[in-house]
């Protein structure tokens, strides 16, 4: 039995293509929709909602400087699944250690956003503001915590009948 069954990878190039048969394109704009607003205002999620809103178009390295955040995808899953249609543009970056490399932009279109701001984006969008701009008052106090932490760990782990490798004698 040696017969294929005409699913090979080969085998879709052999078919002709499906004809449209009701003479339309298959790029029919669709009605816009838009999801529900997150409850806090102070998230990471509402953050890059209130940005997207306002026509930015976000990749995980901005998100990194604008939204504290290295993993942009978790929220925006949690937008997509919340109803908000956000889009993605891959597009390629050159490195600074020589690669090129495919990233992702998010965004929403500006049907949605329209309607989005027919349906309180604003208001949205400014309290999302405040509240992050409040959290982000706290950010000295959260670094000396960090700081303290990781300092009582590192001491923690320190053995002293250890040797340095990096010093004259072997020990620091």
């Amino acid at each position: 039995m040696s017969a294929t069954k005409g699913n090979g990878p080969d085998d879709a190039n052999d078919r002709p293509a499906k004809k449209n048969t009701d003479n339309t394109t298959n790029f029919i704009a669709k009605t816009p929709t838009i999801g529900t607003f997150p409850k806090r205002r102070n998230t990471i999620i509402a953050e890059v909602l209130s940005r997207i809103l306002n026509g930015e178009f976000l990749t995980g390295m901005e998100a990194v400087f604008i939204a504290s955040t290295t993993r942009l995808s978790s929220p925006i899953h949690t937008l997509r699944k919340n109803g908000w249609p956000i889009k993605s543009d891959e597009k390629e970056v050159g490195t600074n250690d020589g690669r090129v490399t495919e990233i992702s932009s998010y965004y929403l279109d500006p049907a949605t956003i329209g309607l989005a701001f027919e349906n309180g984006a604003h208001e949205f969008c400014q309290s999302v503001k405040e509240a992050r701009a409040k959290l982000r008052k706290k950010a000295p106090e959260a670094k000396a915590k960090a700081t303290k932490r990781n300092a009582d760990r590192a001491a923690a782990k320190f053995n002293p009948n250890q040797g340095d490798l990096f010093s004259e004698d072997g020990y620091a």
